[in-house]
């Protein structure tokens, strides 16, 4: 192959990876600030309800209520479906996948020097591979500790079994 067409066999592989880099540094950020409002909009909620009382005990009294350990209780993160968890990784998986033996095929079918392109798509592979095994277990847990298609089993905490 001449050095021209082993070129644009590479541009053909790194415009696309630095597109998707490009877009996840973009998502991860969006996601970031979306997670710092949730954050801000949470924390004022929590200053203002602790502004209403004018006296200790009436405080006390709170806290010691169920609504008061619900609040002591309260989760800062966002709750997201076990669902979009799985999915996500399924999907990464399987474009990882695709896109990796897509690589080992151009590799065999074209002759690129070096060994570039089969390296990485044996590595894409195996991410995708893992991506996906990673996928069934996380489904497989949550359905067993029934956050999928059932009631709510025990889960394992901190310093239990």
């Amino acid at each position: 192959m001449d050095p021209q067409t082993a070129e644009q066999v590479s541009m053909m592989v790194v415009m696309p990876v630095m597109l998707l880099v490009i877009g996840w540094i973009f998502k991860m950020g969006y996601a970031n600030a979306r997670q710092k409002r949730m954050l801000a909009l949470q924390g004022e909620m929590q200053r203002r309800l602790l502004e209403k009382f004018d006296s200790t005990e009436g405080l006390v009294a709170f806290m010691n209520s169920e609504a008061g350990r619900r609040f002591s209780e309260f989760e800062i993160v966002e709750p997201t479906s076990p669902y979009a968890k799985i999915l996500g990784s399924v999907q990464v998986g399987v474009i990882l996948s695709l896109a990796s033996i897509g690589m080992l095929v151009i590799d065999s079918r074209i002759e690129v020097p070096g060994e570039g392109l089969t390296v990485v798509g044996i590595l894409g592979l195996t991410i995708g591979i893992g991506f996906l095994i990673s996928s069934a277990i996380s489904y497989a847990l949550s359905k067993s500790w029934g956050l999928i298609n059932g009631h709510r089993a025990a889960m394992p905490r901190d310093g239990q079994e």
